[in-house]
């Protein structure tokens, strides 16, 4: 499985470097955090000396893998999970196949790795509004950000206003399934992440996934009991 490489992604600064190094691929939009059927694939995956995707497929196709996801759906969600497996860390696929607690926020971290808009989101808006004490996410901020970032991004300018309304909408329901927003109210929080899967970011040197997590600067963990 890849490992993270700190120096392969664009700093997140929106008027830093080449923003063009970062392609804003939206097909997060299929599903969401898709967190089951992420945990399915992740222990599938793990059952296996070497990861054989053509024979998880396979069980995808015949209900044996995704089962309570409908038959149309299956192999785009399937589609979708494995490509952002491509950039996951080992012990994050462990996590998320155990389904423990903290298992969305690691489904929520590699999400932001591989959906460079929905990082850039979590670093540029809603980090800021929590420093700030600025705690109700709106749409106004949400579309702020995708107006300046449609300045770099010729990829979010091409897309309808239909779509940029079912962006927003799945990039809100993503934060709410991961626990960063109260679907009511849109107050947003830092979520309290298991001591020891901050740990592993901390080890791996993958400081984007603990910022994505807002865990830099006051970081809120808790020590899991056994």
């Amino acid at each position: 499985m890849p490992r993270f490489d700190s120096g392969a992604e664009a700093t997140y600064n929106l008027s830093a470097g080449n923003p063009m190094e970062k392609h804003y691929t939206l097909s997060f939009t299929a599903g969401g955090l898709l967190y089951q059927q992420t945990a399915e694939i992740a222990a599938s995956i793990l059952s296996q000396q070497k990861p054989d995707w053509e024979a998880i497929r396979a069980q995808v196709v015949s209900g044996a893998l995704l089962h309570a996801t409908r038959a149309s759906s299956r192999l785009r969600y399937f589609h979708e999970i494995r490509r952002r497996f491509e950039s996951a860390h080992d012990f994050e696929l462990a996590w998320i196949a155990s389904e423990q607690e903290g298992a969305r926020l690691a489904i929520f971290a590699l999400c932001c790795r591989h959906y460079h808009f929905l990082g850039d989101f979590m670093e540029h808006v809603v980090q800021p509004k929590i420093a700030l004490g600025d705690t109700i996410l709106t749409l106004a901020d949400f579309y702020s950000f995708f107006e300046t970032s449609a300045e770099t991004h010729p990829e979010l300018r091409a897309i309808t206003e239909s779509s940029r309304r079912k962006v927003q909408s799945v990039t809100f329901h993503m934060l709410a399934e991961a626990g960063f927003m109260d679907t009511q109210t849109k107050n947003i929080s830092a979520p309290m992440v298991p001591h020891d899967l901050a740990e592993h970011y901390r080890q791996a040197g993958d400081y984007a996934a603990l910022t994505h997590l807002l865990q830099n600067e006051g970081a809120q963990t808790w020590t899991r009991t056994v």
